[in-house]
């Protein structure tokens, strides 16, 4: 209902930045944010807070990633899950590989990889998990171009495993397509769930 302007940080050779915030299990608040643009100096920087917002660390170094945007957010399992491009440790040459990792100490380390996407020019990876633990990402194909929107669904293990091993998990399910609704598993599945309702 209402807002506060608490406090800020400014990361260098801002861009895009991005943000993605997670309150970490000691209290901390815990801002990673996309920084620069065709410079050796790409990848992922972060910033943490210990009043709840109000001052924040030195940006630093946290990952190499090429300049585009990343995904965090935390599990009911209480665990993190990464969704970027190419693994935890290398800056891709394109956006492409867009996959996923887990992380059971609070972002410190990454597990698995579920390679979600190879195709060339797929960015904006976003997401949520549904109540049943499936995690949801949805991401663009060339959207200046194409303007493609893909949906996919997987969990945890699927992750862990670096392959869908869950019953309802998929990859690469197109869901929006301009001019067009395509009719895709998800979108079938959601008409047939609102007509039970009705």
């Amino acid at each position: 209902k209402t807002w506060e302007d608490r406090g800020m940080t400014v990361f260098p050779e801002p861009t895009f930045d991005e943000h993605q915030f997670i309150e970490l299990a000691d209290g901390r608040w815990w801002m990673t944010a996309r920084v620069g643009i065709g410079t050796n100096k790409s990848g992922i920087m972060q910033s943490f807070s210990s009043d709840r917002g109000y001052t924040w660390s030195e940006p630093e170094f946290y990952q190499p990633h090429i300049s585009s945007r990343h995904f965090i957010r935390r599990l009911a399992s209480g665990n993190l899950v990464l969704v970027r491009h190419g693994r935890y440790d290398e800056c891709t040459s394109t956006r492409t590989n867009l996959t996923a990792f887990i992380s059971e100490d609070e972002g410190k380390t990454w597990k698995g990889g579920l390679l979600l996407d190879d195709t060339y020019d797929i960015s904006y990876p976003t997401g949520f998990q549904a109540p049943d633990g499936y995690i949801y990402v949805s991401y663009d194909l060339q959207r200046t171009r194409r303007g493609e929107i893909y949906l996919v669904k997987f969990t945890e293990e699927d992750v862990l495993a670096g392959k869908i091993v869950s019953e309802e998990g998929y990859l690469k399910n197109l869901i929006f397509k301009p001019g067009k609704v395509h009719k895709s598993k998800a979108n079938i599945a959601a008409r047939k769930a609102e007509k039970k309702k009705k």
